[in-house]
Formats: C-alpha cells, structure tokens, sequence
C-alpha cells in the first residue's frame, strides 16, 4: 500500500488577470486534465535555481508597480488562485525578485506564455510531492535563509 502525504498550503495566491486569459487558461487545464491550482503551482517556478534572487532577505522596494493595461482598456477582470506550501511561495517569491518584477506581474506573465506553450501538457505532469521537493532542493542548493525569517504572516510568534 503506497503512503499518502497531505500537503499543507499555508500561502494563497490569488492572480488578477483579465476574464479572456483566465478562461483561456482554464479551458487549457481541462484539456490537460489537471486542476487549475495544480497547474499554476508548476508555472511558478524557474527551470533552475539559476533564476532566484538569492539575497538573505525579500525586497520589494526597488520593484516598479505597473498599471494593470488589460483592465485599464475596458477588460473584464477575473481571478485565479492558489495555495502554496511555505516552499514553493519562497520559490515564487524568489523567481519574481530574480526577474526583477512583481509576483503578479510574474504569474500573469507566465499563465499567458503557457497558452502557447507546446509543452504546456508536460510542465505540468509533475507530482505535487515532486514540485515541493525540488523547490526545497532549490532553496537549499542557493543557501536561502529559512521561510519563516522572510515571511511576516509565518515569522510571527504566537502570543
């Protein structure tokens, strides 16, 4: 009998995004037969390591926030969501800072590349056990200090 693990998604995400892409996006996903959430959790994260940004702390400062353009010329908006284990949003996180950009603008980005994507079906065939270990091979193969030191919500001490 083969051992089941539960994943607990600590971190939610939600993406705004304009209705035709996020429709597009999941229509994408029913033909690939995988959840939306599940798909999303695979496009969030680089190829490799190469991608993170691999300072000791996150710092969204210096990352320009840019007017949302679909919506500001009369796109309908939706939402796409999901949650993500402490490692895989360390990951996200990461790759958004090393791409110089904002984890919005990231996520939107990488979900309108992937409707063109010819590997669309194969990106993501991944487990879910697979993605959270090879982001944790990730974090620790750049020596990234642990997630609760970079992230408020889980940093924080119980009273």
């Amino acid at each position: 009998m083969e051992r089941t693990t539960i994943m607990f998604y600590k971190h939610q995400f939600t993406i705004e995004i304009d209705h035709e892409t996020a429709q597009r996006f999941r229509d994408r996903c029913a033909q690939a037969h995988v959840g939306i959430a599940h798909a999303l959790r695979c496009l969030l994260r680089p190829d490799s390591a190469d991608g993170l940004y691999r300072g000791a702390h996150y710092d969204f400062s210096g990352i320009p926030r840019l007017p949302r353009e679909d919506l500001a010329n009369g796109g309908r908006p939706d939402s796409l969501s999901v949650g993500l284990t402490p490692a895989m949003y360390d990951v996200f996180t990461r790759y958004a800072l090393g791409e110089n950009t904002s984890r919005s603008e990231l996520a939107r980005k990488l979900v309108k590349a992937s409707l063109t994507d010819p590997n669309f079906d194969l990106k993501v065939a991944e487990k879910t056990r697979t993605l959270e270990l090879d982001c944790r091979e990730s974090l620790a193969g750049i020596g990234a200090a642990s997630h609760e030191e970079n992230c408020a919500r889980c940093g924080r001490k119980s009273r």
